[in-house]
């Protein structure tokens, strides 16, 4: 029986070479950061993804898929940690040289970790790096540089011999190595020296000699069957007891002569759901045959080139009911492929699934500028139909590894200009990827760009003599955007061919034809000055030296002097003596506003000059220069200072509104905005209560609930100001806030109504109004809210007592009402007017009694009320009145009750009371009485 671990997964391999010494990568397992806190739970995925995108790039390291680590920590019950003899542990039986795990915390935006690059073989913590990162921009960004430090620190542990491969040859180990074909497999045999120990043996098989080589298998056996049809190529790695892996350098080849593979009819193909063509690759998404029983695992076969069929990737099952996966290696751009799946357990394999048919996409054709540019490579190329974008890759002449340097996440994006770190006049390498969510292309075909090379000298450099402290310098412009302007250098006195000169300027713009030297600081009169020029990049880097050139100075024109200032209808009048050169051709007025800088205002043929172009309330200085016919300049005047006569006018554009004023004002030019003051009249201090940063707004709605008071009179004044100062205020105005609002008209009661009252008024149609208040009179005289009505529209109210308690029978009521706004501000109450409730029917009177044969007949007068609907009769049997009850009644128009209940012996009571026709009861009456006689004896 063969014991072997069947692992069926993908791992990067090195290339060999048969003639030289094998150029072996170190391999590297990427373990997810532990999380110190809760809120750094899956905080590690951008830098984890980020780190292995960026070591997938180094043609030293060979980064162990995620899937297959994680596929054998499962196997053998471990776990991606960060304890360093746990992480080297399972680094041993991942067959890894090194591993990164570390500790990740998070604290709001800000993320920190801890990494350690673990030495596998060596037991030990190779390099450590703390990093902190703020936000997802900043660890994509970081990340590129701590994936630089881990692969050089690999790389000096290997140099230096701290994990890398050892040093001798697998043929020092391996005695023997066949393969050969048995039915439908290919059989490995291999004899090893006695004098190692050997772990496990690690099976890559290829296509080519060549390679590249897929990892198959890890057997602790000396013998392996690989169930294949086709030639095939197969390599062989050790690994070591204490960890170590010795790369294989022995290629042997075989073909299988059978295409047979034991198939179980009872076990199913998973079922296909769907699958989608990637730019390299495809995706494919099954679901088990609920039917099979023991299934270990899933076939993947592609069509080769020969119609043969090879397996190309396999994958153990799972507790997972539905399975994702991306095939995307040996693949050609531009070519058709077939792929089918099958199911296989311990007994066999079941029949293919149908066939999955796609086709990667063609690679797109990358395009460079002609032209050499400065310091940019401008790209551009065809646009392919899928995929979510492009990589940009570069290199220079020098180098031989490409560099990542552009993600391009729009597909119909098909330019892109290189800015990054391109130096001048050098020669470099472009390829473009196309990519999608999963896969990548292979890079296109290579284009060349050449950046542009620095300046020429600059021609017909001259320097013009015999100018007042300064030396005039012209030159021929190199008409290039691409220049920035002219380094000027220069030497004072004797040039032997040792001398350096020393930049003295730098003058801005490709179309700068001239300098004088001396304007800033005067030049000494009859020296000689010796100058050269070069032409200077928008990156800095100066082109080729002119030749020197010599010149003597000469003298300034005098300045002009009696310079005056005057404000003439809100214009400032200039006016100066001229200089008594007679070759002066202009004079220049500079002006400045408060501490700002000096600009120049115009070139004045005369010795006046009206100035309209005025700044509020600022204080403006003015100086003037002479320039004479060969543009020297003079020596600026004396400087004189006068204030601006223009003002700041403030207005009261409307007022009398609900807690808002309006004002307005003339725009003023040259300054930043308006800050705006305000006080309550009665009040002394001022309060900012407005900065308006923009010159263009004329006017400024002061509206604020709390702050503004109704029917208040408000204090303004307004200021301007710049990035400098802020002016003096202007003129005071007076606003006014409307009053709040009066009570309605026509505030009315009813009287007469059953225990309340009728209010009614006319409504208010002002908007600014909300709703009324009404308020009663309580028994102590005071004038209490009953109600609060927020619709302003409604124009009644019936007053019914409290939630328990009615209005009471014929009692007068005195109401009062008020208006209140938005603001629940309320006005002033209205005058008082009162109403009365209805009063109970007058109590009957004139109460008799007679008795006759049946009974007694009770009579009462009719009182006088109009509405009344019964009469009650009421009945006690003492002479006390009381244990009253109710015995009769009748209606209105009767003034008699007959009783007829009459018992011998006894006293009775009657009283009557009156019901009108809203069921409001009079008092009782007065009562009656009768004493019946008792019963002779005998009767």
């Amino acid at each position: 029986m063969k014991h072997f671990l069947a692992l069926f997964i993908y791992i990067s391999v090195a290339i060999f070479h048969t003639n030289t010494q094998a150029n072996s990568q170190s391999s590297l397992a990427l373990f997810n950061l532990t999380p110190v806190s809760m809120d750094a739970i899956g905080a590690d995925a951008d830098l984890l993804f980020s780190l292995e995108t960026e070591l997938d790039k180094s043609s030293q390291i060979s980064v162990m898929s995620r899937r297959d680590m994680e596929a054998i920590l499962y196997r053998i019950g471990g776990a991606q940690v960060s304890d360093t003899k746990l992480v080297v542990s399972y680094g041993l039986e991942l067959g890894v040289n090194f591993i990164l795990a570390g500790e990740i915390d998070k604290i709001g935006s800000s993320v920190k970790v801890t990494v350690n690059l673990i030495d596998i073989s060596n037991s030990r913590i190779s390099q450590s790096w703390t990093e902190s990162y703020i936000g997802r921009g900043d660890i994509l960004q970081k990340s590129k540089l701590l994936a630089r430090k881990v692969e050089t620190s690999i790389i000096n542990a290997v140099t230096q011999g701290f994990s890398s491969p050892i040093s001798n040859s697998s043929s020092d180990y391996f005695l023997d190595i066949t393969a050969k074909s048995i039915g439908s497999a290919i059989k490995l045999d291999w004899k090893l020296s006695p004098d190692i120990s050997v772990l496990y043996a690690n099976v890559y098989r290829g296509h080519s000699k060549e390679g590249p080589y897929e990892f198959v298998a890890s057997v602790e056996e000396t013998q392996f069957e690989d169930e294949v049809s086709g030639s095939y190529y197969y390599r062989l790695d050790l690994v070591l007891e204490d960890g170590r892996e010795v790369t294989g350098n022995r290629i042997v080849n075989a073909t299988s002569m059978s295409n047979k593979i034991k198939h179980d009819i009872n076990l199913l193909p998973p079922t296909i759901m769907e699958f989608s063509s990637l730019v390299n690759g495809i995706k494919i998404d099954f679901i088990p045959q609920l039917n099979n029983q023991g299934v270990v695992g899933y076939n993947f076969y592609q069509k080769m080139k020969d119609n043969s069929w090879s397996k190309v990737h396999t994958i153990y099952k799972d507790k997972t009911l539905n399975y994702s996966v991306i095939l995307d290696k040996n693949f050609e751009p531009d070519s058709q492929y077939q792929i089918t799946i099958s199911a296989y357990h311990s007994n066999g394999e079941s029949q293919k699934s149908e066939l999955l048919t796609f086709k990667t996409i063609a690679l797109s054709e990358l395009q460079s500028n002609d032209t050499a540019l400065l310091r940019r490579a401008e790209l551009s190329w065809t646009k392919v139909n899928s995929g979510s974008g492009y990589k940009i890759y570069r290199k220079s002449n020098s180098e031989d590894n490409w560099q990542f340097i552009k993600n391009i996440s729009d597909i119909t994006n098909t330019k892109f200009t290189d800015t990054e770190s391109l130096e001048d006049g050098k020669s470099y390498i472009y390829s473009i990827s196309v990519v999608d969510k999963y896969t990548e292309t292979l890079k296109s075909k290579e284009v060349r760009v050449v950046t542009k090379p620095t300046a020429d000298a600059v021609k017909s450099f001259l320097v013009e003599s015999n100018l007042v402290k300064k030396v005039k310098l012209t030159w021929e412009i190199i008409n290039d955007t691409d220049i920035s302007g002219y380094a000027i250098y220069r030497h004072i006195g004797d040039i032997t061919n040792e001398t350096n000169l020393t930049q003295i300027a730098f003058i801005k713009g490709y179309e700068t034809n001239h300098f004088i030297d001396g304007t800033e600081k005067p030049l000494e009169d009859g020296q000689q000055y010796h100058y050269a020029i070069a032409g200077r990049n928008l990156f800095e880097a100066d082109g080729k030296l002119t030749l020197t050139q010599s010149a003597n100075t000469k003298p300034l024109p005098t300045p002009p002097s009696d310079l005056n200032l005057s404000i003439e209808e809100g214009i400032i009048s200039v006016n100066w003596r001229k200089s008594p050169e007679t070759d002066i051709k202009h004079y220049s007025l500079f002006r400045k506003w408060n501490d700002e800088a000096w600009l120049k205002v115009a070139n004045i043929e005369g010795t006046t000059y009206s100035d309209s172009d005025l700044k509020v309330y600022a204080n403006t200085f003015y100086k003037i220069n002479a320039i004479d016919n060969d543009d020297l300049t003079s020596l600026s005047s004396n400087i004189k200072e006068i204030l601006s006569p223009l003002t700041l006018k403030l207005a009261v554009k409307q007022d009398d509104l609900l807690r808002t004023i309006i004002l307005s004002w003339q725009p003023a030019k040259h300054i930043t905005g308006y800050k705006l003051y305000q006080k309550h009249e009665t009040h002394t201090n001022w309060k900012l209560i407005k900065t308006i940063k923009s010159n263009k707004t004329i006017q400024f709605k002061d509206f604020d609930k709390k702050r503004l008071k109704d029917g208040q009179k408000y204090e303004y004044k307004i200021s301007a100001f710049d990035e400098k100062i802020e002016t003096q205020a202007s003129n005071i105005v007076i606003g006014k806030t409307k009053n709040l609002p009066s009570p309605p008209d026509n505030f009315e009661g009813t009287s007469g109504k059953v225990k309340k009252v009728k209010l009614s008024w006319k409504a208010s149609h002002d908007r600014d109004n909300k709703g009324y208040l009404i308020y009663r009179k309580n028994n102590k005289g005071n004038f209490e809210e009953i109600e609060d009505i927020s619709n302003i529209n409604n124009n009644h109210f019936i007053d019914d007592g409290e939630a328990f308690t009615d209005l009471k029978d014929g009692t007068v009521y005195e109401y009062q009402i008020a208006t209140y706004n938005k603001y629940s501000a309320k006005g002033p109450m209205s005058g008082t007017i009162s109403a009365t409730t209805k009063h109970i029917p007058k109590t009957v009177s004139e109460l008799s009694i007679e008795k006759d044969n049946s009974g007694f007949l009770i009579f009462w007068k009719l009182p006088s009320n109009t509405d009344i609907n019964q009469y009650h009769v009421y009945r006690g049997k003492n002479k006390s009145c009381s244990s009253m009850r109710k015995v009769g009644q009748v209606d209105s128009n009767s003034d008699v009750y007959n009783y007829t209940d009459v018992q011998a012996g006894t006293t009775y009571c009657f009283k009557v009371q009156a019901i009108d026709n809203d069921k409001l009861q009079s008092q009782l009456s007065a009562p009656v009485f009768y004493t019946t006689e008792p019963e002779k004896e005998g009767n």
